[in-house]
C-alpha cells in the first residue's frame, strides 16, 4: 500500500464491478494492476472512507512524485478548509433552498463532493478531475460512499465542461489547481484572454496561472443564482494579472466576500502556500445602493461564516496591497501605513527584479565547458549575499560567482573565443538550456541580458524584512531587486537612502506566505513611504 500502484490495487477492489466503467486513459494507468487481494488491508480503506476520511487522497499526496503534482498543480485540500467551506455553503443554502448541483472543477479524490453529498442529500454531484489517477480514486471514494449513482466523472479538461440546464442553482466548489503560466499551453493562455474578456473583462494579462482560468471558466458555467467558493493562493488580490479577476468580481461573477487566511496558520502544511477563499455569485445584480465585496483575514481555516471588513466595490478597484485590503481601519477606504504624507520609495528610485536566466545549472559560470572571461558577470543569486554585504556595507562583486551573458550576435566572435562559445552552446543545448521557458521566449536563446548594477540592492523574499546595501558593482538575478535613481545622487545621498529604506522596511508585512516567508514586488516596494529627502544639490535626472 506504500505506492501508487499500490493505492490504484485498492482502488481497483474497492471499485469491484464498477471497474469495468473506466475511461480507456484510466485504464491505460492500471494496466498490468490488479485489485488487491488483501481483504483485510481493502476493509481498513474501506472503514476509514465509510468514517469520513479520505485514506486514498492521503496515499496520493504522500506517493506521487512532488515534480508531477507540481506540473498539475495537486494539492490535496485539508479537512478543516474543506469543512469551512462546505459550512459556508449550508449558510448559503439556508437562504436560497438547496442546490440542484454541486459541480468541482478539480475534484481530486473528491474531498469536496462527498462533503457536499452529506450536505445536501438531494443534489446531482459533477467531478472533474484530468489526473486519471486521481479519477480513479474519487470513483472509489463514491463507490464505497454509495454516491457513484448520483454523480458524474469527467475525465478531462475543465475547461472544456458543458453543463445541461437545471431547473435550480448550481454549488460550484473546490480547490483550482495552481500552474503558473509558464507551464501552460499558448492556446489555453489564448483562450483565458478570449474567455476574460467575453465575460467583460476587457483585456487579461497571460501571465494568470491555471486557477484564473477556474474562476473564468466558472463565470462561464454559471446561470444566475448560482454560487461559487473556490480556495486559491491568495496572490492574485495584488498582482498584476489578478487585476482581470478583481476586474470580474466587481462585474459578472459578482463578489460576496473574500476570507484570506492568515499565512502563519499554514492553510496548506507543507507548501509555503498562502489561502484565500472566495465566495460569489455569477450574475448578481450590481448598481444597488450598498452592495459591498467583503474582505476578512481569518487566523485559520476552522471557521469563516461571518465576515468583518465590508469595502465598497468602487474602493477595491484601486487597491494594490492585500495587507490594506484585509486589515484596514476604515474598511471603505483601505490604507497603506504611512504615519503621515511621506513620499513613496518610487517617487526617488525605479525598482527593478533582477534577471532570470531560465536555467540556472547552465548559465552559472563553472558548471560547463569555460567561455571567454569577458562574458562572465558577478552577480547576485541568492538573498543571503545580499544579508551579509549589509554587515560589510556594500556587495562586493569578487565575493559573488558568476553569470554567462552571451552577446546576442555572434558572427564577430573569431579563434578560440568563437570555438569556446561553440563548446558551450553545444553544453548547454545537451541540458534543454534552449527549451527552457525564457529561453523559448528571448531572441535568441542563449543571451541572458542582465541588467546594468543598480547603486542600491534589496532582497525580494526571505522569512525577514528586505535589506538594503549599497552595490559595489554586481549584477542581479531574479533573487533580488535593483534600486535605479530618478535622481543625480552622491555618495552620501546613496548611504543615506540606504539606511532609510532600512528602517523604513522593518515594520513593512508585504506578502506573507506560510512559515513567515515575505515577499515584495517592485511595485510593492516602490509603493512604500520612505522618511528621506536628497540633499538640496541633487538634480533631476534622464
Amino acid at each position: 500500500m506504500n505506492t501508487e500502484s499500490g493505492l490504484l490495487s485498492v482502488a481497483l477492489a474497492l471499485l469491484g464491478q464498477e471497474a469495468s466503467g473506466l475511461t480507456p486513459g484510466e485504464r491505460e494507468v492500471v494496466l498490468g494492476i490488479g485489485p488487491c487481494p488483501e481483504p483485510a488491508a481493502v476493509g481498513l480503506f474501506r472503514d476509514r472512507i465509510l468514517a469520513g476520511d479520505d485514506p486514498l487522497g492521503d496515499g496520493f499526496g504522500r506517493f506521487r512524485d512532488a515534480r508531477t503534482r507540481r506540473r498539475l498543480g495537486q494539492v490535496m485540500t485539508p479537512g478543516g478548509l474543506v469543512d469551512a467551506m462546505t459550512r459556508r455553503a449550508r449558510t448559503e443554502a439556508g437562504r436560497r433552498g438547496d442546490p440542484v448541483r454541486v459541480v468541482d472543477g478539480g475534484a481530486g479524490t473528491g474531498r469536496f463532493l462527498t462533503r457536499c453529498a452529506r450536505l445536501f442529500p438531494e443534489a446531482a454531484l459533477v467531478g472533474v478531475e484530468l489526473d486519471p489517477v486521481c479519477a480513479i480514486l474519487l470513483r472509489a471514494n463514491l463507490r464505497v460512499l454509495g454516491l457513484d449513482a448520483r454523480t458524474r466523472v469527467v475525465v478531462g479538461d475543465f475547461r472544456d465542461l458543458t453543463l445541461p440546464d437545471v431547473p435550480g442553482w448550481t454549488l460550484h466548489i473546490g480547490n483550482p489547481p495552481y500552474v503558473r503560466h509558464h507551464l501552460l499551453p499558448a492556446r489555453w493562455k489564448d483562450w483565458y484572454a478570449a474567455a476574460a474578456a467575453a465575460l467583460g473583462a476587457g483585456r487579461a494579462s497571460k501571465r494568470a496561472g491555471l486557477h484564473l482560468h477556474f474562476f473564468v471558466k466558472t463565470g462561464l458555467l454559471a446561470r444566475e443564482g448560482d454560487l461559487a467558493i473556490l480556495v486559491t493562493a491568495a496572490e492574485w488580490l495584488d498582482t498584476r494579472y489578478g487585476e482581470t479577476l478583481r476586474a470580474l468580481l466587481l462585474g459578472r461573477l459578482g463578489g460576496l466576500s473574500v476570507h484570506v487566511v492568515d499565512a502563519r496558520a499554514d492553510p496548506f502544511p507543507g507548501t509555503l502556500a498562502t489561502a484565500a477563499v472566495t465566495v460569489f455569485s455569477p450574475c448578481f445584480p450590481l448598481g444597488r445602493a450598498g452592495n459591498a465585496i467583503r474582505f476578512e483575514t481569518v487566523a485559520n481555516t476552522i471557521r469563516f461564516e461571518t465576515v468583518a471588513n465590508a469595502i465598497r466595490f468602487e474602493a477595491v478597484a484601486s487597491v494594490g496591497d492585500l495587507g490594506a485590503l484585509s486589515g484596514g481601519s476604515d474598511p471603505a477606504t483601505p490604507t497603506v501605513p504611512s504615519g503621515r504624507d511621506l513620499p513613496r520609495v518610487g517617487d526617488f528610485f525605479r525598482v527593478s527584479r533582477g534577471q532570470a536566466t531560465g536555467m540556472n545549472a547552465v548559465w552559472l559560470a563553472g558548471n560547463g565547458p569555460p567561455v571567454p572571461p569577458r562574458f562572465l558577470f558577478p552577480c547576485v543569486t541568492g538573498a543571503r549575499e545580499v544579508f551579509a554585504a549589509v554587515e560589510r556595507g556594500c556587495l562586493d562583486p569578487a565575493a559573488l560567482a558568476c553569470v554567462i551573458d552571451l552577446p546576442r550576435d555572434l558572427s564577430a566572435l573569431e579563434g578560440d573565443d568563437a570555438s569556446q562559445v561553440a563548446a558551450f552552446l553545444e553544453w548547454a543545448r545537451a541540458r534543454g538550456a534552449d527549451r527552457s521557458y525564457l529561453a523559448r521566449h528571448r531572441s535568441p536563446w542563449w543571451s541572458v541580458r542582465l541588467g546594468e548594477p543598480a547603486p542600491i540592492v534589496c532582497t525580494y523574499m526571505a522569512r525577514r524584512p528586505p535589506a538594503f546595501v549599497r552595490n559595489g558593482g554586481a549584477r542581479l538575478l531574479n533573487v533580488a531587486h535593483g534600486l535605479y535613481p530618478r535622481l543625480e545622487l552622491g555618495e552620501d545621498d546613496l548611504a543615506d537612502a540606504v539606511a532609510a529604506l532600512n528602517a523604513a522596511f522593518h515594520a513593512v508585512p508585504g506578502r506573507v506566505y506560510a512559515g513567515g516567508l515575505r515577499k515584495f514586488e517592485p511595485r510593492a516596494v516602490e509603493a512604500v513611504p520612505l522618511d528621506w529627502s536628497p540633499s538640496s544639490s541633487c538634480r533631476t535626472g534622464s
